[in-house]
């Protein structure tokens, strides 16, 4: 069997053999550890990086999504612009026919009341004259009514009867003409 100082050295070398296994385990641990740190910070970098790349990339898409969106709005906002200023337009066109058409009836309406005035004042001419033609009828019928007493030496009744039934052909003469001249009058001023 082995003496003990055998077994120091075999206790020795078992431990040196131990410490060099865990030495080594040691050093390969810490490579082991520091590849995978370095991996790890390899790693963290380049998602890093991949970060940074997508937040730039949804930072460029969120703008030209923004700038889209602007661009929408503005295009909206002008057609329902351009919308509304054709319908002021056309509001405005409406509004200076129908005040173009109020003025022309206007116009109109003077001058029919002008004419209205006209014919009145014709009517009463007309009135005055038949009064004043009607008086010198009676004045005439009287007169012939004496005359023709005086002349024919006929009854008061007779000379009367006969001087009515001269005066009423003349009458109905008259009327006739009278009545053929307002209708051409009215003829001419209805057209």
């Amino acid at each position: 069997m082995l003496s003990y100082s055998g077994y120091l050295i075999n206790l020795a070398i078992t431990l040196a053999g131990a410490a060099a296994v865990f030495a080594w385990w040691v050093v390969s641990r810490k490579r082991i550890a520091a590849d995978t740190v370095g991996r790890a910070d390899e790693q963290a970098r380049r998602l890093g990086k991949d970060a940074e790349r997508d937040a730039e990339t949804r930072k460029k898409e969120t703008l030209l999504e923004a700038k889209e969106k602007a661009h929408e709005i503005l295009m909206d906002a002008e057609r329902q612009a351009r919308q509304e200023r054709q319908q002021a337009a056309a509001l405005e066109q409406t509004l200076t026919s129908r005040q173009s058409a109020l003025v022309e009836r206007q116009a109109a309406i003077e001058r029919l009341e002008k004419e209205f005035l006209a014919r009145e004042r014709a009517v009463a001419d007309r009135e005055k004259a038949s009064a004043a033609a009607a008086t010198k009828y009676e004045q005439l019928v009287a007169t012939q009514q004496r005359e023709l007493e005086r002349v024919a030496g006929l009854t008061g009744e007779e000379a009367k009867e006969l001087l009515v039934k001269h005066i009423e052909a003349d009458a109905r003469h008259d009327a006739a003409n009278l009545l053929k001249r307002l209708d051409a009058e009215a003829r001419e001023t209805a057209v």
